[in-house]
């Protein structure tokens, strides 16, 4: 694995063990995917590995239930939904912007 890798996934581990509430949306707005089924899989491992590392008897509990209860096809498509929401209301801003310079 190249190192970059190994960062990115440490930093994901650390993230999984630390969060309060380690649910996949929560996972995808902290990495911002591109692609449903890679994050989805990302997810998954992450959530395994952050189970198998985990010293806190509490803290493998609260990950093993999540990992029985989870729908992350569910929380893809709100996830996707607030995406889009912050995208159009990004380019709603510009193009106002835009008219108040060319109104000038």
């Amino acid at each position: 694995m190249k190192p970059v890798r190994e960062q990115v996934k440490k930093r994901n581990l650390d993230w999984m063990i630390a969060c309060k509430n380690p649910t996949p949306i929560e996972f995808f707005r902290f990495i911002q995917p591109t692609h449903k089924a890679r994050a989805i899989e990302k997810y998954g491992k992450i959530l395994n590995e952050a189970m198998r590392l985990c010293k806190v008897p509490d803290e493998q509990s609260k990950l093993k239930n999540i990992k029985e209860t989870v729908n992350c096809n569910s929380d893809w498509d709100v996830w996707l939904l607030e995406k889009r929401a912050v995208c159009s209301n990004i380019k709603f801003r510009q193009g106002s912007w835009l008219t108040m310079i060319s109104s000038d």
